[in-house]
């Protein structure tokens, strides 16, 4: 049994290394601006799936099946905060965004920004 457990604890951290990148690759502002800046994102969370932008004027906009959200960005430093008006989730957030697996990005809250093409 014991034997099994190891089994099982090597196999899951050897599937785990190949499916996670090696390392993360934090985005400085100015990579921020480039890549996330205009760019409609697919955001996916708590099983539900949203569209988000942060247009060139500093304002965004996402949108899901059960609710809309806006408001304000700002760059400083290598972090990207934004200030939601309404709900849900109202209020100044600020994240750090890293290079991710097939074009997206990964906030620092572990949420994937998955490009729309």
């Amino acid at each position: 049994m014991p034997e099994t457990i190891r089994l099982t604890a090597l196999a899951t951290f050897i599937l785990l290394g190949c499916i996670l990148p090696a390392s993360a690759e934090f985005l400085t502002g100015e990579q921020i601006r480039t890549f996330s800046v205009g760019t409609p994102f697919e955001v996916r969370r708590l099983g539900m799936r949203a569209q988000l932008l942060y247009a060139p004027d500093g304002t965004f906009r996402t949108d899901s099946a059960r609710m809309s959200g806006s408001g304000t960005w700002e760059i400083t430093g290598d972090t990207i905060c934004a200030t939601m008006v309404p709900r849900p989730r109202q209020g100044e957030q600020c994240f750090t965004l890293e290079a991710f697996e097939n074009a997206a990005l990964r906030t620092s809250e572990g949420v994937v920004l998955k490009p729309v093409h």
